[in-house]
């Protein structure tokens, strides 16, 4: 038994510690597995990170498009697709219709002008066959006919000058019974395509249920109201037209024809057919083929010189009166416009009436406002032409609560109105009566919250204001020590003693008292207390020749300020003389209050 305290074997392995082993394991894992340790991360950090899905998906999504496009019809990639874009083309047209119109304009501008010119042909056709028949007696009779009939007049001539016409051509398939395709004249009356096929497969099914007839025997032909529909049935498909007028027999043989051609261009598709009809446009121009036109020979005579002259006549005066009735129009919508600026209006519709000369203009009026008919006769239109529908309503416009207020308050001569966000505000000069009423009044009227009077003033105040100022700038100067009023300031005190004689008279003419004070002033020179006697005695003393001038003494009041209330600088003797002054001051009635 091997000794437990011998040191141990070199030649024998020793097991490692746990702590020891892990370091060795980790770093021998690095080595090993390091790379696809990274490739790992870096792959799931892809898989979590949304905005690299969503770069990963828009590089292969045009070619998985493409590819589910290529293997053949699929509705489920319609369907899948129909929501989005319908939706992203309502959001464009809803933020900028222009760039949906530019994209459609190469090929809606020619669709357009295909129409209207398609359109004015079938009109001219119209009218040449009218005025060709219009002066004759076989003319007269076809008008008594249709007065007669109620058609117009046209109709019954094209009724008897046809011998018959194919107005619609369709192509049905055959086990479903739904359209694949039709053609339609241009002037023709448009049956329900829907309707002709529901028709002639429930026609079919009556007829075989109830006569014991073969899956292969078909009804060729029914009646539609005036239209006669022959039908002819492919392996596939069948053909019906709606003719107007008598078909020759013959024509059956066309309609087959049609029909075999048809079959051959398109029996794959007709195979396939799961209820897309996208894949038998190309279908149209061959339908379009058996739109005729076959008419009854008549030796009528050439047109006669006055039916050009009047057809022009026509034209003339057809396009004189719609460029009239355009110029007319402008001018209305003018009106309209104006009327919308004008305050105290809101216009709700306005146009012509329907097969009428008057112009109807709907809306709202307040009483203030300005007269609509002044406006129309400014504007140079007839009033008799004008249908005004303005219900009454009070405007809360600024300048119409301001005429609505001048009409109900009545402001004396010289008084000012003004509103402003509902404030009204007085100015100038009114009778105490008026203004104690004023308020109550005034907040009665719709759109006034508030009365402003601060600009008010009594009769004669501000007069009253305009002289007080003017008395304060007039001064009285005296010599150095004196209180004696020296000779060249006798202008002076004359013109004190008119300015306060024109106050008097004012404030008793408001009811008030006047009360004026007289303030001394002096320079610096000499004490204080003897600035103060000094200035004491000069206001004083112009108080008493005021008084002896014819002032009542009893509105003066005097108060020597000596130096405490300097007029001016005392840098030089033209300063040190104007403090050598008494000056005036108002203190009743204040200016701007109601005594």
């Amino acid at each position: 038994m091997p000794d437990p305290s011998a040191p141990p074997d070199s030649g024998h392995h020793r097991l490692r510690p746990p702590e020891e082993e892990e370091p060795a394991l980790s770093e021998l894992r690095e080595i090993l597995f390091h790379e696809e340790r990274d490739e790992l991360l870096a792959l799931r950090e892809r898989v979590h990170d949304p905005a690299q899905r969503a770069r990963d998906v828009s590089e292969v999504l045009p070619d998985a498009v493409h590819l589910r496009g290529e293997s053949g019809p699929d509705e489920s990639l319609t369907e899948a697709l129909r929501p989005t874009v319908e939706r992203t083309l309502k959001e464009s047209v809803q933020r900028d219709p222009q760039v949906l119109a530019e994209a459609l304009f190469p090929a809606m501008g020619p669709a357009i002008r295909r129409a209207i010119t398609e359109y004015f042909r079938t009109l001219v056709q119209a009218f040449d066959q009218a005025m060709q028949h219009s002066f004759s007696i076989q003319g007269i009779r076809w008008r008594i006919e249709a007065m007669r009939t109620g058609r117009p007049f046209s109709e019954v001539a094209l009724l008897h000058s046809l011998m018959f016409r194919i107005e619609q051509v369709f192509l049905i398939h055959r086990k479903t019974g739904l359209l694949l395709c039709q053609a339609v004249a241009p002037d023709a009356k448009v049956l329900d395509p829907d309707l002709v096929s529901s028709m002639l497969s429930a026609l079919q099914d009556f007829a075989r249920d109830s006569f014991d007839a073969s899956k292969t025997d078909t009804l060729q032909n029914f009646k539609v109201g005036e239209l006669d529909v022959w039908a002819e049935q492919g392996p596939q498909a069948l053909i019906a037209v709606a003719i107007r007028g008598e078909a020759p027999q013959n024509f059956r043989l066309k309609m087959v024809e049609m029909l075999e051609r048809l079959h051959f261009q398109f029996g794959h598709a007709l195979d396939e057919f799961s209820g897309d009809p996208g894949r038998f446009a190309a279908a149209h121009d061959l339908l379009s083929e058996a739109l005729v036109t076959q008419r009854r020979e008549h030796s009528l005579p050439p047109p006669r010189p006055y039916f050009v002259r009047g057809l022009l006549a026509a034209v003339l005066l057809g396009g004189a009166w719609l460029i009239y009735q355009g110029v007319q129009d402008w001018r209305w919508s003018r009106l309209v416009d104006r009327l919308r600026e004008q305050p105290g209006y809101v216009i709700t519709s306005s146009g012509r009436e329907s097969f009428t000369r008057y112009y109807a203009i709907r809306g709202l009026r307040d009483p203030q406002a300005a007269d609509p008919f002044v406006l129309l006769q400014k504007a140079g239109l007839n009033p008799a032409l004008a249908d005004f529908q303005l219900s009454p309503y009070y405007s809360l416009d600024d300048a119409m609560v301001r005429k609505r207020a001048e009409a109900a308050l009545a402001p004396p001569p010289g008084v000012t109105l003004n509103v402003e966000s509902g404030v009204l505000h007085v100015r100038g000069e009114a009778p105490a009566e008026w203004e104690r009423e004023l308020a109550g009044r005034a907040l009665m009227l719709a759109g006034i919250n508030s009365v402003d009077t601060s600009g008010l003033l009594l009769p004669g105040q501000s007069d009253f204001v305009r002289r007080r100022g003017q008395l304060g700038g007039v001064r009285i100067l005296f010599g150095v020590g004196s209180a004696e009023i020296r000779p060249d300031q006798r202008a002076a005190l004359e013109s004190a003693a008119e300015l306060l004689k024109s106050l008097d008279e004012l404030s008793q003419q408001m009811g008030a008292e006047l009360s004026v004070e007289a303030v001394g002033h002096t320079d610096r020179s000499g004490p204080d207390a003897a600035n103060l006697r000094l200035s004491q005695n000069r206001a004083e003393r112009v108080i008493q020749s005021l008084a002896r001038g014819g002032l009542r003494a009893e509105i003066f009041g005097a108060r020597g300020a000596g130096f405490n209330e300097p007029l001016a600088g005392e840098s030089n003797e033209a300063e040190r003389q104007l403090n050598r002054a008494v000056t005036f001051r108002i203190l009743a009635p204040k200016p701007g209050t109601q005594p």
